[in-house]
C-alpha cells in the first residue's frame, strides 16, 4: 500500500473527544475506532497504535492518523492546519502501528488521533496526547544544479524534509546576501526552491559556498556545493602594463552581456575602468585607462555581478623623473623653445638666456644675442632639429610708424657660434608662419603670395615657384614634419586631420572620433608620433599606422599634471615640463616618456 502526508483544515471538530458514529448510526454500517497508545518516542519520532472494530458494511477505502500542536489546537477562533497520514485501502489487520517520523517539533506537546474513510465520511477515534522529541535530522541525497548564475530554481531530494514550508530553512552563506531564497513547494523528500536576483551589486571571489538545511531544529549541511556560474578570468596576458597598453583576458565561459574591467584604488575610493571588446566567445581585449602608477585590485564586472581577480593588477610608471633643478630661476618670465635635445631658456627683453642640456643635465648661460642692440619687438624664434636656433626680426615702434628688422641669426647650441643669415628679402618683417621643413626654414607672409625658403647652412633666402593656398594663410594649426605639413580641419567635432607637401594639393590623412579636436591643446610632432592633450588626457597618433595611443598623465604628490606641449628628445624619447593645474604655470620638473619598461 502507497503512504502519503498533506494537510487539511478542518475548522470544526472534535478533537479531545472521537466522534463513536455507533451511538448515533447503526453499528452495522459504520465502524468504530479504539485509539490504544502512542510509544517508542525518541529522537527519530513516535509510533501510534489503534484498532479498527466491529468494521460495519460500508468498506473501509482508507486510514491514517492527524496530528497536531497542542498549544495551537487551543486557539479555537483560528482554522486548524493538521499534518496527516493516511494509507489508501482497509487495513490488513485489526492492530495498525504507524510512526510519525516528519513534521514533529522536538520539546513539543502534540495531540493525534486515528481516522478511517468511507467516501465522505470520516470515522475518528479518541485524541491521544504526546510530547514529542523530534525526528531525524534531515537527508540530502541530490542537489538539482551546483551553479547560480542569475535568478532560477532548483531542487533538492532526500528525506526527512518537512511538508510545511516553513519549518525548512535553507541558508547559503554569501550567496543569500544577492539572492531572495524562497521554497515555493515541499514533501517530505523533495523541496523546491527559488533563487531571485536582488538589485544589491555581488562580487564574486571565485569560492564555493556551503548549502545548510534546517528542518524541526537539526541541520544538514553540504559543505562548498554552490559555486557562481559567472564568468571568472581565466587567463590574462600581462598583470603589468602602461598606460594605453593593450590587455588580453579569457574568461572561463561564454557570456552574453557587457562585461569591463575595474582597477581599484581602495586607500583612495577611486577605479578606473577599462571598456573591453570581445574578439571571440570568451577572449576580450581593452586599454589600460588613465590613472597613477601603483598595485591595484582588478575586477570583471558584469551586468549583475563583480568577479574579484586573486592577483594584483600593476600600472606601471610611464614618466620617468629628470630633475627638477630649475626651481632657484624665474623660469616663468623665460619662452621656452626646444631645440634637438636641448631646451633653450628665452627672456622677452634680449638679456640674459640660457639653454639646458639633458644629456648632461646642466643650464648653459648662451652667447649674448648680436641684434640685441637697441628697442625690439615680435622677436622671431625657432628652435630646428640640429640644436640651431633661429632669432631675429621684429620691428622698432616709432613716433609715426614702425621700423622693421629684417635681419635673422643662427646659433649654434653646440658650439655656442652666431651666424647672420641674409636679411629677409620683404619690406617688411611681418610673418604669419616661421617653422622647419625638410632642412631648410620656411616663411610665410599673408602679404605675399610665395613661400619663402632659407638655406640654414648657406644663409640663403629664396622664392619658392609655387604659392601659399589661402588655407596656410588662416589660423588653423599645422605642424611640420620631415615628409609632411599637418593641419586640423576646423569646426569639426573630433579631431580630423589633413596634410600636404609644399606646391602640393592636401590629402586627407584621417579621422579620430575618439580625440575632441577642440579641447586638444598639448601638440607636437616628434618622428613619426603626434602627441596631444587635452588637460586630462594625453594621446598620440602614429603617422604611418595611424594607431591612436594613450599615455599617462604625470602625477605627483598624487595629483595629475597635464602635458602642454612635448618639448624634444632626450635622444629618442620624449620629454617635457608638466603644466601645473593649481597655478597654471610649469612646475619645472622635467619628465620622460618611457614605455619601454
Amino acid at each position: 500500500m502507497r503512504k502519503s502526508i498533506y494537510s487539511i483544515a478542518t475548522a470544526v471538530v472534535f478533537f479531545l473527544i472521537g466522534c463513536q458514529h455507533e451511538e448515533t448510526v447503526s453499528p452495522r454500517n459504520y465502524p468504530f475506532i479504539q485509539s490504544i497508545d502512542v510509544n517508542s518516542i525518541d529522537e527519530t519520532g513516535a509510533i501510534v497504535e489503534f484498532e479498527v472494530l466491529k468494521e460495519g458494511k460500508i468498506a473501509i477505502e482508507s486510514y491514517g492518523v492527524e496530528f497536531l500542536e497542542e498549544s495551537v489546537f487551543q486557539q479555537y477562533n483560528l482554522p486548524k492546519e493538521y499534518l496527516v497520514i493516511e494509507t489508501q485501502g482497509a487495513p490488513g489487520q485489526e492492530l495498525i502501528s504507524y510512526k510519525l517520523k516528519y513534521d514533529l517539533k522536538p520539546k513539543v506537546e502534540y495531540l493525534v488521533k486515528p481516522f478511517v474513510r468511507s467516501g465522505n465520511t470520516t470515522i475518528y477515534g479518541e485524541s491521544i496526547q504526546f510530547y514529542s522529541k523530534g525526528v531525524n535530522a534531515p537527508i540530502i541525497s541530490d542537489v538539482s544544479i551546483n551553479e547560480i548564475s542569475g535568478s532560477t530554481q532548483f531542487k533538492i531530494t532526500g528525506d526527512y524534509f518537512s511538508s510545511v514550508k516553513d519549518q525548512n530553512l535553507i541558508e547559503i552563506p554569501f550567496i543569500e546576501e544577492y539572492f531572495n531564497i524562497e521554497i515555493i513547494s515541499s514533501t517530505h523528500q523533495e523541496l523546491t526552491v527559488e533563487l531571485t536576483r536582488n538589485s544589491r551589486p555581488m562580487t564574486t571571489l571565485g569560492d564555493a559556498y556551503d548549502l545548510k538545511l534546517t528542518v524541526m531544529g537539526k541541520s544538514v549541511t553540504l559543505p562548498e556545493h554552490f559555486t557562481f556560474g559567472y564568468p571568472k578570468i581565466e587567463t590574462i596576458n600581462t598583470l603589468a602594463a602602461h598606460v594605453g597598453q593593450e590587455i588580453l583576458i579569457t574568461i572561463d565561459r561564454e557570456y552574453e552581456g557587457n562585461l569591463i574591467l575595474s582597477i581599484n584604488d581602495y586607500p583612495t575610493g577611486n577605479y578606473q575602468l577599462i571598456e573591453l571588446e570581445k574578439i571571440n566567445p570568451t577572449t576580450y581585449k581593452g586599454t589600460v585607462s588613465n590613472y597613477l602608477a601603483g598595485s591595484f585590485d582588478l575586477k570583471l564586472v558584469g551586468n549583475d555581478f563583480i568577479y574579484v581577480y586573486p592577483q594584483k593588477f600593476e600600472i606601471k610608471e610611464s614618466w620617468k623623473f629628470i630633475t627638477d633643478s630649475f626651481q632657484h630661476v624665474s623660469w616663468p618670465s623665460y619662452q621656452m623653445i626646444p631645440a634637438g635635445n636641448k631646451l633653450v631658456f628665452w627672456r622677452n627683453d634680449l638679456s640674459t638666456n640660457y639653454y639646458y642640456d639633458p644629456l648632461s643635465n646642466g643650464i648653459t648661460e648662451l652667447p649674448a644675442f648680436p641684434g640685441a642692440k637697441e628697442e625690439r619687438n615680435g622677436v622671431y624664434l625657432l628652435g630646428t632639429s640640429k640644436s640651431e636656433l633661429f632669432v631675429g626680426f621684429g620691428y622698432k615702434i616709432l613716433e609715426s610708424s614702425v621700423q622693421p628688422y629684417l635681419d635673422l641669426w643662427k646659433l649654434d647650441l653646440n658650439t655656442l657660434q652666431w651666424k647672420r643669415m641674409d636679411d629677409l628679402p620683404l619690406g617688411h618683417s611681418f610673418l604669419h608662419r616661421f617653422f622647419e621643413y625638410q632642412n631648410n626654414i620656411i616663411a610665410v607672409s599673408n602679404l605675399e603670395k610665395k613661400y619663402l625658403q632659407l638655406d640654414p647652412i648657406s644663409g640663403f633666402w629664396k622664392k619658392l615657384s609655387f604659392d601659399v593656398p589661402e588655407f596656410v594663410k588662416s589660423n588653423i594649426r599645422m605642424w611640420a614634419q620631415q615628409d609632411y605639413i599637418y593641419y586640423f580641419q576646423e569646426r569639426t567635432s573630433y579631431l580630423v586631420l589633413w596634410r600636404f607637401r609644399l606646391g602640393e594639393q592636401p590629402e586627407l590623412f584621417g579621422e579620430f572620433p575618439t580625440l575632441n579636436s577642440r579641447e586638444l591643446i598639448g601638440l607636437k610632432i616628434i618622428g613619426n608620433e603626434f602627441y596631444l592633450s587635452n588637460h586630462s588626457d594625453n594621446y598620440s597618433i602614429d603617422l604611418l599606422t595611424k594607431k591612436v595611443s594613450r599615455y599617462q598623465t604625470i602625477f605627483f604628490n598624487n595629483n595629475d599634471f597635464p602635458i602642454e606641449k612635448m618639448w624634444g628628445l632626450i635622444p629618442g624619447k620624449p620629454y617635457t615640463f608638466p603644466l601645473s593645474s593649481r597655478f597654471d604655470s610649469y612646475d619645472f620638473r622635467m619628465y620622460q616618456l618611457n614605455l619601454e619598461n
